[in-house]
């Protein structure tokens, strides 16, 4: 597939180097002169220097003959033009990131599809939904939820003391009655499939697959002490800031006190104005004790630091930490920053641009996958696939199937109902399963998923 991606930042970059190596036809077009010869160095892409919303330049990048344009500029308004050019130019497929409510809210007066955009992609949208979502069960460091909310996806930090604590994970099956399996394992750098014989240690990340209506009954296993978050306190009255405020608000939860803080007057009268009577805003530092303290108050279950800049938010999430804040999540506009801010004590570590390139990649992927999800800061995905007719995965049971190693179905949707599969379970065609696969492992899972046979 031939594909244009206008905007060379860390979406359009890293989009870049994984469709090319899967081996599409990449073009990318920016206008910074240093980004694109940064590009044309170390990738097998076109790239083309120039202001993407002009016509004369996507032809350059091969337009005419791409199936697909993905618009990643960092402004909406340039975004929905290359998407309209796209549409004239006769492109099948128009994926853009909006960040804007004008464009995607409920209230936007042109729908993304009246402007030319097949998909609009909000990132900061996600990441409210998720750190919701985390809200919701103690201990939780991500969530996702797939097949329609059926099934839920959730990271734990196992704490000292927890029940899970050197337990063995066939034991843990045999006594939970199957209603919950253990996808992966982070310890150090990079996850692992665990094996039945594998213990769980203090501080190991874990990927739990697990019915969304069971989360209650699982989260004490890997939590020594789960108690539910009251008191919130948000840095930053930004767009992912204000929006996660409102979603607290506007959700069932019930939380006795939420504060912003924000250090712009003008930004935080602003927030003050929009929100409702129940946020307490304040003006000024979270890094300043004395701010910190009235947000904080006697206690804070959840401190989240959504500002614009990486280093205010690192500095405030540990201040809050220091002023006995439960757990604290932090927004990391850099890439790079997110391991290392993971490993040095924060408890959730989210990146927009890395969430965007994750939602994109499942419209481009092939086969019948319905989501993709990326597990922390991995390249290890979570993927909700569709047995097609005809696929490898239904002509036998699991176990006599070659599965690629770094690769497990946590769950299997059948008849409307989520289960856990053992080796004698067969896939019917049609039903959706939840995979976990390590990189290595994502194109052979794929291809068991479709109609093109594996073997022979």
């Amino acid at each position: 597939m031939r594909i244009v991606i206008v905007g060379a930042g860390v979406v359009g970059s890293n989009l870049a180097e994984e469709l090319s190596n899967s081996g599409h036809a990449v073009s990318v077009v920016d206008a910074g002169a240093s980004i694109i010869r940064r590009l044309d160095n170390r990738m097998d892409v076109l790239c083309v220097r120039g202001n993407g919303a002009q016509p004369s330049v996507l032809r350059r990048a091969g337009i005419d003959d791409a199936e697909m344009c993905i618009a990643v500029t960092s402004t909406d308004e340039v975004n929905v033009v290359i998407s309209m050019l796209a549409r004239k130019f006769g492109v099948k497929h128009k994926i853009a990131r909006l960040r804007s409510d004008e464009y995607v809210g409920p209230d936007a007066m042109l729908r993304p599809e009246e402007l030319g955009i097949d998909t609009a992609i909000n990132p900061e949208s996600i990441i409210v939904q998720t750190l919701s979502r985390i809200v919701d069960i103690p201990g939780a460091i991500d969530a996702s939820t797939f097949a329609e909310g059926q099934v839920l996806l959730v990271t734990f930090n196992v704490e000292e003391g927890a029940p899970v604590v050197g337990k063995r994970l066939a034991e843990l099956r045999s006594t939970a009655e199957a209603s919950f399996l253990i996808v992966a394992v982070f310890r150090g750098e990079r996850p692992i499939v665990p094996r039945g014989d594998d213990r769980l240690m203090v501080n190991d990340h874990v990927a739990v697959i697990t019915r969304c209506d069971t989360i209650d009954t699982m989260v004490p296993l890997f939590v020594a002490r789960p108690e539910p978050v009251r008191r919130v306190v948000v840095y930053g009255a930004t767009l992912v800031g204000v929006r996660l405020v409102r979603e607290l608000h506007s959700s069932k939860k019930k939380l006795e006190r939420v504060v912003l803080i924000e250090p712009d007057e003008d930004r935080a009268e602003q927030a003050a104005a929009e929100l409702s009577n129940d946020t307490l805003v304040l003006h000024g530092e979270a890094s300043d004790p004395e701010v910190l303290r009235e947000a904080i108050a006697d206690h804070c279950d959840f401190f989240f630091a959504m500002s614009r800049d990486d280093e205010s938010n690192m500095l405030a999430a540990l201040m809050a930490r220091r002023h006995n804040a439960h757990r604290v999540a932090v927004l990391s506009q850099e890439p790079h920053y997110v391991p290392v801010l993971s490993n040095i004590g924060l408890d959730v570590v989210l990146n927009p641009r890395l969430v965007a390139v994750g939602e994109i990649l499942k419209f481009i992927r092939r086969g019948a996958i319905h989501m993709v999800t990326r597990l922390r800061d991995s390249e290890a995905e979570v993927m909700e696939l569709e047995a097609v007719p005809g696929s490898q995965i239904t002509k036998h049971p699991i176990k006599e199937i070659e599965f690629p190693h770094g690769g497990i179905i946590g769950a299997v949707l059948r008849d409307g109902e989520m289960l856990i599969p053992n080796g004698d379970c067969q896939i019917v065609e049609g039903e959706t399963c939840v995979v976990f696969a390590l990189p290595e492992a994502i194109k052979r899972l794929e291809k068991l998923f479709s109609r093109k046979r594996l073997f022979g």
